[in-house]
């Protein structure tokens, strides 16, 4: 199944704000966490990886597409929601 068959129709901008607005949730239940500075960091070394690896790899993949893997890296973190405080 080819990638835009997957992913076709999904509001990628609306799906990112989303996530980010649970992130402010997260974080205002969990002070510990600096959720949303930390999904940006994440979302910047995850370029950084992808256009290396692009690059290395020869892939040859869509600015496009590489942006989807960029902004789906915002959701890495997503169960931790579910781990009591005292465990993590």
């Amino acid at each position: 199944m080819e990638i835009q068959q997957i992913i076709g129709g999904i509001d990628f901008e609306r799906e990112i704000k989303a996530v980010m607005r649970i992130g402010r949730v997260f974080q205002e239940q969990h002070h510990w966490v600096q959720i949303e500075a930390h999904l940006l960091r994440v979302q910047n070394l995850t370029k950084q990886l992808v256009i290396v690896h692009n690059r290395r790899c020869q892939l040859e993949l869509s600015k496009s597409y590489m942006n989807h893997i960029v902004h789906s890296s915002v959701v890495h973190d997503i169960r931790k929601a579910e781990i009591p405080e005292g465990i993590l």
